[in-house]
């Protein structure tokens, strides 16, 4: 009897080893970029609204990475805006694109299925053209908390890369805020330090 239960727990110990080793990892598409240029494509936090001169998140993203990146953010532009500019975007051949878009469609008051339809149709785009693509998903009282698994859903199933919460204790704190709604210098930093090591990482280093 000891001996056969020692058995059984020995094949529940081995079949959940073989779970852990085999099973499938989240597939992220274009991996490793075919360059080393980075497109920041957005909004006004893509653009770097707030921040002085070279402490927006692409000159910051440039420093720490040692890589061309390429400011795509444009103040309040919704996901809807995005469709329209990323065929532009995309003309710059960039190997990896961080996208930052979802919170003006609130304020504007983009329904929320559209606005996850059309971040999947932008991500995929941009995928299709052979970049790597990171979605940021963006809370933090900005847009309420009931968006993250959407913005998730979206990553996971085009195998994009997705980056939680980016104003995660950044938003409605006033030394990281130049006004109710932006970053500042100090809040730009924390950003970057998030993306820094994610980005990194599709590099391979």
């Amino acid at each position: 009897m000891k001996r056969t239960l020692i058995i059984i727990v020995a094949v529940v110990l081995l079949g959940m080893a073989g779970f852990f080793i085999f099973r499938k990892a989240p597939e992220i598409k274009n991996v490793p970029p075919k360059n080393g240029t980075i497109l920041i494509f957005g909004d006004s936090l893509a653009e770097g609204v707030g921040a002085t001169a070279g402490n927006d998140l692409s000159s910051r993203l440039a420093a720490q990475l040692g890589k061309t990146v390429l400011n795509y953010g444009k103040s309040g532009d919704t996901t809807r805006d995005g469709l329209e500019r990323m065929a532009v975007a995309a003309n710059e051949d960039p190997g990896v694109v961080i996208i930052i878009l979802g919170g003006n469609d609130v304020l504007r008051k983009i329904p929320q299925t559209e606005t996850f339809q059309n971040l999947e149709k932008i991500v995929t785009y941009f995928q299709s053209n052979g970049a790597v693509v990171a979605l940021v998903g963006v809370r933090s009282g900005l847009i309420g908390g009931g968006r993250d698994a959407d913005f998730e859903a979206v990553a996971k199933r085009a195998g994009a890369v997705y980056v939680p919460d980016i104003l995660r204790d950044v938003f409605g704190k006033p030394k990281y805020m130049s006004d109710p709604i932006h970053p500042n210098d100090a809040g730009y930093a924390v950003i970057e330090e998030r993306l820094t090591p994610i980005v990194s990482d599709l590099f391979g280093k």
